[in-house]
């Protein structure tokens, strides 16, 4: 399986590739600097834009030209082109919480973690004296903004698959990826189930993509690889093999969708890198964040 890097150690935590077809690129963040990159494959380009202390995603919005992301305690508005940026709504946003992961679901929501700065503590998911304060949020398109699932310590990758009405998300804390009933037309999800184990893998779970046959693409935080996995039957697929250890998230990207964007996190070993693998396999364009509300300049 041919892997390159493509962007090299260009931040700490680097996360959250999502491909933009409307510039032909790849953006995602580094989350402990509040920056956001773009990265424009053809013309071997790189660019970035400081929004805050801390930018959890990136998403796409639904006019043309504009980019979501979750930053600090707001969603904020980037237009690349211009470089304008605008704040839309404000975030609930505790003392000593930032984002983590996010993606927009259908329909136009925003699905986005949060977790404590300081990450996670020793079996902060078990006990209840010392229950994480992180959790799952849905931010709908005027801004109104709901708690869907509390008391997560690192809330990361999602998914959907539309046609089986589940709703796929991992808990990092658990090792392990979670299926909901998600119903598409209210934009609930209820009656969560375990539906892999990943404890015997190495490394844990973080970001995470689905291809177009269903598979979960799954990054393995400390465990040098990308495992690809059928979510129905557990059956693990193939996997891609990097150098770094802290492997963050993943995406399909390129004109047919058929490039896998890894990233990583920094350690004293390097990292901090994007990479693109050819595996065969091909995705589907993100959903579009919908933003209807009055923006706050």
């Amino acid at each position: 399986m041919l892997v390159k890097k493509c962007v090299g150690s260009v931040g700490e935590l680097i996360e959250g590739p999502m491909w933009y077809r409307k510039r032909n690129s790849l953006f995602f963040t580094d989350i402990v600097s509040g920056t956001i990159f773009e990265y424009i494959p053809k013309k071997e380009k790189l660019q970035s834009w400081k929004l805050g202390a801390y930018a959890g995603c990136v998403i796409p919005g639904c006019h043309p030209g504009e980019i979501i992301a979750a930053v600090d305690n707001c969603l904020k508005m980037l237009v690349p082109e211009t470089g304008t940026i605008k704040t839309l709504c404000p975030f609930p946003m505790p003392d000593g919480i930032r984002f983590n992961d996010g993606k927009c679901g259908p329909g136009g929501h925003l699905w986005v973690g949060t977790m404590e700065m300081d990450g996670m503590r020793e079996n902060a998911h078990v006990q209840e004296d010392i229950r994480p304060q992180g959790g799952l949020y849905r931010v709908s398109p005027d801004g109104e903004t709901d708690c869907v699932e509390p008391f997560l310590a690192i809330p990361n990758g999602m998914a959907w698959d539309l046609d089986k009405g589940i709703f796929y998300h991992v808990r990092t804390e658990e090792q392990s990826v979670y299926a909901y009933s998600y119903n598409k037309d209210r934009h609930q999800i209820r009656r969560p189930v375990k539906a892999l184990d990943l404890s015997q893998e190495q490394g844990v779970p973080d970001g995470m993509t689905m291809d177009r046959d269903g598979n979960l693409w799954i990054a393995m935080w400390g465990g040098y690889k990308v495992i690809c996995i059928n979510p129905v039957s557990g059956a693990k697929m193939g996997e891609v093999v990097l150098p770094d250890a802290n492997v963050s998230c993943c995406t399909f990207g390129g004109e047919q969708l058929d490039r896998l964007y890894i990233t990583s996190a920094r350690d004293a070993q390097g990292g901090g890198n994007v990479f693109e693998a050819e595996t065969g396999a091909a995705g589907t364009e993100p959903y579009e964040f919908c933003w209807n509300g009055e923006e706050i300049i």
